[in-house]
């Protein structure tokens, strides 16, 4: 994690002057028993994870953007509603203190929900990218290889109208079928260059769509 000045005015300098605010308050405060400490305790607790996470987020996560934008809005909103807790529990002394703890760990309880959520929904995405990108990379391999053989044919098959014809046609199709995004393409295509017989090139380019 990276320290530096600006993630420690940004992340950490507004954190700790709330929790300058909240000692003030608590010196200023008798209370009776450590009972009353425990939701501090697991305020500051969760306030640090949820400051460190936001930081882990925004500056060095791998999550994209509109998931980094939206994980880091349910991170504040959790460290907001944790902190409205904590201050009830100061300020609003008829709240028993078991409802505040068990208050004070809603938050916690949510915010791993929501981190479980989105990291499964990243997973999913990351997933996804991955499963487009081969087929990308499958489609513009087969496009460049149809379009070498089209070419070399175009020359040597020239005498052939039919065949020339169907060459044209592919030629025409070639930069926006899906059939070469499929491993079909390439098997005609080693078919197709293994064979140089008139009749069976013909009847493999006509399967080509």
């Amino acid at each position: 994690m990276n320290f530096n000045f600006r993630n420690l005015s940004v992340f950490w300098l507004p954190l700790i002057g709330f929790w300058a605010f909240l000692a003030v308050i608590i010196v200023s405060m008798e209370f009776s028993g450590f009972m009353p400490y425990i939701p501090i305790i697991i305020y500051i607790v969760f306030t640090t994870l949820l400051a460190y996470n936001l930081q882990s987020e925004i500056t060095g996560s791998k999550f994209d953007d509109i998931t980094k934008v939206t994980k880091s809005k349910a991170t504040i909103s959790c460290l907001l509603v944790s902190s409205l807790i904590v201050l009830a529990h100061l300020f609003i002394h008829s709240i028993p203190t078991t409802l505040s703890i068990i208050l004070s760990l809603v938050p916690f309880v949510i915010y791993i929900f929501i981190s479980g959520l989105f990291s499964f929904s990243n997973e999913q995405l990351l997933e996804g990218n991955k499963a487009r990108s081969i087929q990308r990379d499958f489609s513009i391999t087969a496009r460049e290889s149809w379009g070498n053989y089209i070419e070399e044919s175009s020359i040597s098959l020239k005498d052939n109208k039919d065949i020339l014809l169907e060459i044209n046609r592919i030629k025409n199709i070639l930069d926006y079928s899906s059939f070469f995004r499929s491993e079909k393409s390439i098997e005609l295509l080693t078919k197709v260059k293994a064979t140089n017989n008139i009749d069976d090139i013909l009847l493999i380019l006509k399967k080509v769509r």
